[in-house]
């Protein structure tokens, strides 16, 4: 998938769905010609480095919990083209009740520093949810399903 500077992409799914692969092989993919961060909240660096075959020149790996503010130092200090976030359910203490704000954080993080960012999240709402104004700020909301990836948005 082309991810474009300041998009804002969202993909859901289970964790058995393969979310997680989906979102790794994307990073991975990116990496071969891109500078990419890649904010894992899920597994530490060692493990993703010994399972996942990133260019490591081009990629930076972040695994631990971050916040917004900590989001911004690591574009800043890293300057990625792209930014790959597994998952959004662990990052920032996202509250589902306010979904709508975390993206718009998130989307103008992408747009102050001209960077794409895709996010893999593990949450799963009915597929006419994803089409109100809480993700409107999203370029695209897929959903994976079993073997089957459906854009939404």
């Amino acid at each position: 998938m082309k991810l474009s500077p300041s998009d804002l992409v969202l993909f859901c799914g289970k964790t058995e769905d393969g979310i997680t692969s989906l979102i790794y092989n994307e990073a991975k993919n990116a990496s071969r010609f891109h500078k990419i961060l890649f904010i894992s909240l899920q597994n530490d660096k060692d493990a993703i480095l010994k399972h996942h075959f990133f260019n490591q020149e081009n990629t930076n790996i972040i695994d631990n919990p971050t916040t917004i503010k900590e989001l911004k130092n690591y574009i800043e200090n890293y300057k990625p083209e792209y930014v790959y976030i597994d998952n959004l359910e662990l990052f920032d203490n996202v509250d589902y009740g306010d979904i709508k704000s975390k993206l718009e954080e998130i989307k103008q993080v992408a747009t102050l520093f001209n960077v794409g960012i895709m996010i893999a999240s593990n949450y799963i709402k009915e597929n006419k949810e994803y089409l109100t104004d809480d993700y409107k700020v999203c370029k695209s909301v897929w959903i994976l399903t079993e073997d089957k990836l459906d854009r939404i948005r």
